[in-house]
């Protein structure tokens, strides 16, 4: 876990980011946030998959595929009031959770810890950003079906 979540942190963000994280599991079909839900809180995938879905009138339309190392609940670290989406497990699931607040006050109280953070923030944001672009594209051609299934993978 630690590895995932350090990658590109210094020692000492790393050592911050622990003291601030809860884990929590989730079990296959459990939502772990609703469209509307306040956006307290944020996470990071430890283990499982996570469909980041679009709800519907009959079914929901799976937005992304999320896995370990990913990141969830950005609006959290932007104080930006409701959900949009709704994220479920897919599989058994172990997040760590951070509460947006504490986590925006860590990363102005530590200028140090704030901007390491938020650089590996943005380049999970960039790669998440070239994978809707890649399925996008492949879509335009009519080269995948459903593809949500494959993202992140």
């Amino acid at each position: 876990m630690e590895q995932l979540l350090f990658n590109d942190l210094d020692p000492h963000a790393a050592a911050r980011l622990t003291q601030l994280g809860i884990e929590i599991r989730f079990e296959p079909g459990d939502l772990i946030f609703r469209p509307r839900d306040d956006s307290g809180q944020f996470y990071f995938a430890i283990s499982g998959e996570i469909a980041l879905e679009q709800p519907g009138p009959e079914r929901p339309t799976r937005i992304q595929t999320l896995h370990a190392g990913d990141f969830l609940g950005w609006s959290a670290l932007l104080d930006r009031g409701a959900r949009r989406f709704q994220a479920r497990a897919l599989t058994r699931a172990i997040l760590l959770s951070f509460d947006g607040g504490l986590l925006r006050k860590a990363c102005d109280d530590d200028p140090r810890f704030g901007h390491a953070l938020m650089k590996r923030l943005l380049l999970a944001a960039t790669d998440r950003l070239e994978d809707a672009r890649t399925q996008m594209a492949a879509l335009q051609k009519g080269y995948v079906r459903d593809w949500a299934s494959t993202a992140g993978a």
